[in-house]
């Protein structure tokens, strides 16, 4: 349990986070990949709130990453669970952190797929079914993809 308002609050911000983000960009991309002749269109409201999602969940993980740690992945999980809850216990922060982590790159990784597979070809008569909000969440993680394995690659 939190120990203070400060704290209340920051868990609770960080435990809807992650949940509005699998909710609304699953929905999305699901859109994407059943879409068969328009694009599909979301509210503004709906686009707000996922575009933040995405954003405070990247943010959190690049964050995460970037941090030395040992442990492989299960320290940058650690790290994540420590920004999300700090006053938990290890075990609650670990498994924080592999909720943002898996989530994050699963669907990040199902919108570039997305983005592949219906972004068109407008020669051979096919449309473009990818919304701009798909789009650039794929992109955002094929940046982060592309951080992390310079990362990894230059620590060898």
């Amino acid at each position: 349990m939190p120990s203070n308002a400060k704290e209340f609050f920051q868990t609770l911000a960080f435990g809807l986070v992650p949940i509005a983000f699998i909710w609304l960009f699953g929905q999305a991309i699901y859109e994407t990949f059943t879409a068969t002749t328009d694009v599909p269109s979301f509210s503004t409201g709906f686009i707000v709130v996922a575009s933040g999602a995405a954003g405070a969940v990247g943010a959190g993980v690049a964050i995460a990453m970037g941090v030395e740690r040992s442990g492989g992945f299960k320290g940058y999980a650690q790290n994540f669970g420590r920004i999300s809850w700090p006053s938990g216990n290890e075990k609650w922060q670990e498994i924080i952190g592999w909720v943002y982590l898996i989530a994050y790159f699963v669907l990040g990784a199902l919108a570039i797929v997305a983005w592949v597979m219906q972004s068109g070809n407008e020669a051979a008569g096919k449309p473009n079914l990818v919304p701009e909000l798909v789009e650039t969440l794929a992109s955002a993680i094929w940046g982060l993809i592309l951080a992390v394995a310079a990362k990894v690659y230059n620590q060898t």
